[in-house]
């Protein structure tokens, strides 16, 4: 069994080739972020969702991730927007460094992961901005558990790299999520 790979759309890809400010004369990034098969969508959860109880449910795509590199030469990573109907895909970061060599293998580590190995699951991305959170977001081809793996995340209450049941997960982050609104009235004021 393995992760099921998805494929960002031509016009995701493109948007990768129509952003030459990101990119210095000769840099192979725009080729090598074309071939690469790390296409993760990601998917953001707001903190009043994830209070109110609305869990993976609620969470809305908003973007893909592209990683490439990491065995060949150095990680790069591109983000696009995934716009709303009719609008065109733009290309909004490139990042390299250790953070994104972290990322990329973390999302190497999720293929040997036991669960993995037994079933497909597709791989994406659950953001929540609020508690400065990225995790994995397994989901799994036919029938079990879908299962979160933060990767990148500031709070003591999760381990990073660790599995979680969606329950799990959120019986977790909601207590944190209607903490954290309490000290941010603007969520709570609609602003």
């Amino acid at each position: 069994m393995s992760l099921i790979g998805q494929t960002p759309s031509d016009r995701t890809r493109r948007a990768i080739l129509c952003a030459p400010e990101f990119f210095r004369q000769g840099d192979p990034s725009p080729d090598v972020l074309l071939e690469s098969r790390w296409g993760q969508q990601v998917f953001t959860l707001e903190l009043q969702d994830i209070a109110n109880g609305h869990g993976l449910g609620a969470a809305k795509p908003t973007s893909w991730r592209v990683l490439a590199g990491g065995e060949t030469g150095p990680a790069v990573a591109a983000s696009v927007t995934q716009p709303r109907s009719g609008a065109a895909p733009k290309m909004t970061s490139l990042g390299r460094g250790a953070k994104v060599e972290r990322a990329f293998r973390a999302a190497q580590e999720i293929e040997r992961l036991p669960e993995v190995l037994e079933r497909d699951y597709e791989l994406s991305v659950l953001s929540i901005p609020g508690l400065l959170m990225e995790a994995f977001w397994l989901k799994p081809a036919e029938g079990g558990p879908e299962l979160i793996v933060p990767f990148l995340t500031l709070s003591r209450h999760l381990e990073s790299m660790r599995r979680y049941s969606a329950e799990e997960f959120f019986r977790i982050v909601q207590p944190l999520a209607k903490k954290r609104l309490e000290f941010d009235d603007t969520q709570q004021q609609g602003h």
